[in-house]
């Protein structure tokens, strides 16, 4: 049978008892203690929920396999034989570091997932707002509708617009989403010359809106059209037009 601990001794074993890093030898003179020892229940308790706590703390993540692989070789590899006490002091800090690292991933994909949400929240009411002044303009006297057409593809639009205002929508369909580094932007033709109308892009199903801000009152323009463009857009179209309609 194992000798008995002193209270003192137990207390230098429970942090690697409460990580389960004792050898079943070495774990056993440690549960019978704190089987008649209240004072040290208390200090395992307080282990086990700080251990506890910091597990729950923020939603748990699996960390991705080349930070474990990392990881895994600046551990050393654990012995075959008993372990003296500082190599136990060493595994029980490896396994706290793992959980904290644990911890901090969960807590990082966290707040990135944060991030995504308030992003599409923002666009969302962005999207929202361009609709409701698109109803609003439509109830304002002498607005026309232009309809854009593409050259034998599905996609079309339609350009609200008032012969005195310098504000349209522009509302399109079925326009195929474009890869991240380029915009639709729309053009406002006016003798042979061209202003921008703006940039713009599409959901996934080719729908899309657009407040227009045009230098000139819309009456100064003959004709409008859309073309693909590098993101921020372009002082002038680089692309073929994909749709088009006169004024």
């Amino acid at each position: 049978m194992e000798p008995s601990l002193s209270c003192e001794q137990c207390e230098d074993l429970l942090a690697d008892y409460a990580l389960q890093a004792l050898t079943p030898q070495e774990a056993e003179p440690v549960a019978v203690h704190l089987a008649t020892c209240p004072r040290c229940q208390a200090s395992l308790a307080a282990y086990e929920d700080t251990l506890t706590r910091l597990a729950q703390a923020v939603p748990q993540y699996s960390p991705p396999p080349a930070l474990w692989r990392r990881l895994r070789r600046r551990l050393p590899a654990p012995p075959l034989v008993s372990r003296p006490r500082r190599g136990r002091r060493a595994l029980a800090v490896a396994a706290g570091v793992v959980l904290l690292l644990g911890a901090a991933w969960g807590a990082w994909q966290a707040q990135r997932e944060v991030v995504r949400l308030r992003q599409q929240w923002q666009v969302l009411r962005s999207e929202l707002e361009v609709q409701r002044r698109a109803l609003a303009f439509l109830t304002l006297p002498e607005v026309r509708q232009v309809s854009l057409r593409s050259d034998g593809g599905r996609a079309r639009g339609v350009l609200l617009w008032h012969p005195e205002a310098t504000q349209a929508v522009l509302i399109v369909q079925d326009l195929p989403p474009l890869a991240p580094d380029r915009v639709y932007q729309l053009w406002l033709l006016w003798d042979g010359k061209r202003d921008n109308g703006g940039i713009f892009r599409v959901d996934a199903r080719g729908f899309g809106l657009l407040e227009v801000h045009a230098p000139k009152p819309l009456a100064a323009y003959q004709a409008a059209g859309i073309t693909a463009e590098p993101a921020g857009g372009s002082p002038g179209p680089t692309s073929p037009r994909l749709l088009g309609g006169r004024l």
